[in-house]
């Protein structure tokens, strides 16, 4: 079992904190929080939403939608093209959405299927919006096209993508800044032959309009306060976030953020035997019948943000004003009458932040263990975690010992080989029956 990390700082970009594993000095020669090959589950779709908030769905006659629109939620449900016809699968019969719990949801909002992390909803409106809509968006906010899925199929809407725990930190700052970008960088100076060498700071970029962003955050909160997320709550202070789980339980994911702060933390599990370290099921380990990201991820998260922000003042997020329109799913009943509310203009200029000067970097004892950690003494006494059922989906008492890392690449977490902040390689295939909780 391994794990990795990152932070970056909401209002500068900078790279303040990530955890990659063990070091060298015990044969751990990658950089967990910057791996390839982890793909992201569930924490994918808050790009999905925000890419139906910009651009609408052929539901919406190009109108930017609403969270309050609804989705069929049942499992299994049959996933139909943009030209409303069933999706197939390998057998030619219709592709049917596979969800974590059989519950039978009915129709439910987009705000609800973010909340229990409901696969089929998002399955569906991928198609409605489009596939490079929403990597366009995934793009803004800070995640590199080779790390993203390339196919157009259901699957991607539902994390068959691969950003490193860097990224996905960055990326979900987006969020947190309202909708304005900045690079991740790490060099805060550079000295040669004693002297200081002047440094320009990554600049500002809009990638969605505040009011998108700010709906999003809206979302990601109810996530952590009535959903997968629950454990996050004792934190005690603002907090939003998505979790991730993917096939076959081969990775788990959880990335968060405050005001001041973004956070991403991820599990994976390799066969350390295995010439391409492929990822294997994390099923079992530590007596865990299921590893999800609301449990262990979200655990390590809200502890190390507890003292990553002690003494900080606890701060809100913006009120997000409403917008879109309320666009339901072929089939929903009753739909609700559609109301514009357009958001409110981006500025034409993003005030300036005040990072610490740096480049921007290329596109790119000992005495007990805790639950969570993989390195410590073999002869001491493994501790235990135990998680409930969050937000009805992401089940099961777990207890014993695990972690996780980043990713890449169609399933073969490796270091990035370009040694640069936030670069992962490659791209993730697809899952005919992909599922995240």
């Amino acid at each position: 079992m391994q794990f990795g990390a990152a932070s970056v700082d909401v209002k500068s970009g900078a790279l303040v904190a990530l955890y990659g594993g063990p070091g060298w000095d015990r044969k751990h020669f990658s950089n967990n929080a910057n791996t390839s090959g982890v793909p992201v589950g569930s924490t994918w779709k808050p790009y999905v939403l925000a890419a139906a908030m910009e651009y609408g769905t052929q539901n919406s006659n190009g109108k930017g939608i609403s969270a309050d629109s609804k989705y069929q939620a049942n499992d299994l449900t049959v996933i139909n093209n943009r030209e409303g016809r069933p999706l197939r699968d390998g057998s030619g019969n219709p592709f049917k959405q596979k969800n974590e719990s059989p519950t039978p949801f009915g129709y439910v909002t987009l705000n609800e299927a973010m909340e229990k992390s409901i696969n089929v909803p998002f399955a569906q409106l991928v198609f409605d919006v489009g596939h490079n809509k929403v990597r366009e968006v995934a793009k803004s906010t800070g995640l590199l096209e080779e790390s993203l899925n390339p196919n157009n199929d259901a699957s991607f809407a539902l994390g068959t993508s691969t950003p490193s725990a860097i990224r996905m930190a960055d990326s979900y700052a987006t969020f947190a800044a309202s909708g304005t970008h900045r690079e991740p960088y790490s060099v805060i100076e550079v000295v040669k032959d004693g002297a200081k060498l002047p440094l320009e700071a990554p600049k500002d970029q809009r990638a969605m309009d505040n009011a998108i962003a700010d709906n999003i955050t809206k979302v990601l909160q109810n996530v952590v306060q009535n959903g997968t997320a629950t454990k996050v709550k004792k934190l005690g202070r603002p907090a939003a976030g998505k979790t991730g789980t993917t096939d076959e339980n081969k990775s788990a994911w959880f990335v968060g953020y405050t005001p001041e702060l973004s956070t991403s933390v991820a599990l994976f599990r390799t066969d350390p035997n295995s010439a391409d370290r492929k990822l294997i099921s994390m099923k079992g380990v530590g007596d865990i019948p299921s590893i999800h990201g609301g449990d262990i991820p979200a655990q390590i998260w809200t502890e190390y943000m507890r003292e990553a922000l002690e003494g900080a003042p606890v701060k809100d997020f913006p009120e997000p004003e409403d917008i879109g329109v309320v666009a339901d799913s072929a089939g929903a009943p009753s739909p609700t009458p559609s109301v514009v509310v357009p958001p409110s203009p981006s500025p034409s200029t993003i005030p300036p932040s005040s990072p610490p000067p740096s480049p921007s970097p290329s596109k790119g004892g000992r005495p007990s263990c805790k639950p969570w950690e993989l390195y410590c003494d073999p002869d001491t006494t493994r501790g235990t975690t135990n998680g409930g059922t969050d937000g009805g989906t992401d089940g099961g008492t777990n207890s014993g010992v695990v972690a996780g890392t980043t990713g890449g690449a169609s399933g073969s977490p490796s270091p990035s080989g370009t040694g640069r902040p936030g670069r992962p390689g490659g791209t993730a295939g697809s899952f005919d029956d992909f599922e995240t909780e």
